[in-house]
């Protein structure tokens, strides 16, 4: 399986993609990005397990199917190349072709990737309030990056009600 587009197209896809990407992850294979090849696209997804960030990258495909590609080795071959890039499998190994050069990125087994759910596109209108909640609370979210679920502002949706909720485990939202 590969898939060919401008290089341009794919470091603009990178820099979207980077807002889920966490160098300081626990998990190796999250230092990827999942690659999912089908007709005339590439979906390319990453993940820090607490946010997940799909782009649906135009390209011309040969084949179908899924490989990973270490994502800060492709952002750094796409801020030197120009023109087309092709990203493709090899004998098992992630290849990149660009500019007349060739990389080699090495093997991964998709096996090891987290399962991303597929997500329904929905939308609903939101009140006011509950920017304003979310506001407040996040002035009791964590720094404490020793402490990754504290950092976060959580939002339980009810039928007719939404909880925000934070601490910083000396004060609580």
């Amino acid at each position: 399986m590969k898939f060919t587009t401008e290089t341009k197209a794919l470091s603009d896809a990178l820099k979207k993609l980077n807002h889920s990407f966490n160098a300081k992850v626990l998990l190796p294979q999250l230092l990827n990005i999942h690659a999912e090849v089908k007709q005339g696209s590439v979906t390319l997804s990453v993940s820090d397990v607490q946010t997940t960030i799909r782009y649906n990258l135009i390209a011309e495909t040969e084949g179908f199917g899924v490989f990973l590609i270490p994502f800060l080795t492709l952002k750094n071959i796409c801020s030197v190349s120009i023109g087309k890039i092709s990203v493709y499998l090899k004998d098992g190994a992630t290849m990149v072709d660009c500019d007349k050069d060739f990389y080699n990125l090495g093997s991964y087994n998709t096996e090891n990737y987290i399962k991303i759910p597929k997500t329904l596109r929905t939308s609903c209108v939101v009140p006011s309030s509950v920017f304003k909640a979310m506001a407040t609370a996040a002035m009791s979210v964590s720094t404490d990056e020793l402490r990754p679920a504290m950092c976060l502002i959580c939002l339980e949706l009810k039928k007719d009600t939404v909880h925000v909720v934070a601490t910083d485990a000396s004060s609580l939202y």
